[in-house]
């Protein structure tokens, strides 16, 4: 995982966040589909566990 890696999950966790604090459950979810989709795109790119 980088540096970038984690810089963009804070940012999508924090989309998340303001999103249920605003109400918006809309972008809530859109924001927990995108972190999704990042922690599946990191998982697929973690060395072959032995």
């Amino acid at each position: 995982m980088t540096k970038d890696d984690i810089d963009n999950q804070i940012l999508w966790f924090d989309a998340l966040l303001d999103s249920i604090l605003d109400g918006d459950t809309e972008s809530a979810i859109e924001a927990i589909n995108a972190a999704i989709k990042l922690l599946r795109r990191q998982r697929v790119n973690l060395p072959n566990e032995k």
